[in-house]
């Protein structure tokens, strides 16, 4: 009896930290502005260490994605504007020579990065890698 007692106890106390987290969490400008300045890293079991940058407006406005055609065009743009924060010598060009599976896997790392719309290619390339010939 004392132990579930503890159990709940220290379970209230938990649930209560992350209640207050949650209250005390705010938007920052700062923060946001500071974290488009820097490399994410990830690791991937098949790739190994990736690494790209996040995209600020200015930046994402000047990649022109209007010009391209679809969707898929304009998420190979972004990946390679990201992965390009982290090391300059990456082109669209080298993006398109990837292989498929390397490709779809750096889609789905730099994913929760992506503006919205953008997310749409990603699920789309997705659906396309998974289908047979």
């Amino acid at each position: 009896m004392a132990r579930d007692y503890a159990q709940e106890h220290e379970a209230a106390l938990v649930e209560n930290a992350d209640a207050k987290d949650k209250v005390q969490r705010q938007y920052s400008v700062r923060d946001a502005i500071r974290r488009a300045t820097e490399i994410v890293s990830v690791f991937d079991e098949t790739l190994g260490k990736v690494r790209f940058g996040i995209l600020n407006i200015e930046e994402f406005q000047a990649l022109e994605l209007a010009k391209h055609g679809t969707k898929e065009e304009m998420l190979q743009v972004v990946v390679a504007a990201m992965l390009r924060k982290a090391d300059p010598e990456i082109t669209l060009d080298s993006i398109k020579a990837l292989p498929a599976d390397d490709y779809t896997i750096l889609v789905s790392i730099v994913g929760r990065y992506l503006p919205g719309f953008l997310r749409l290619g990603q699920q789309i390339l997705r659906a396309g890698s998974t289908s047979s010939p």
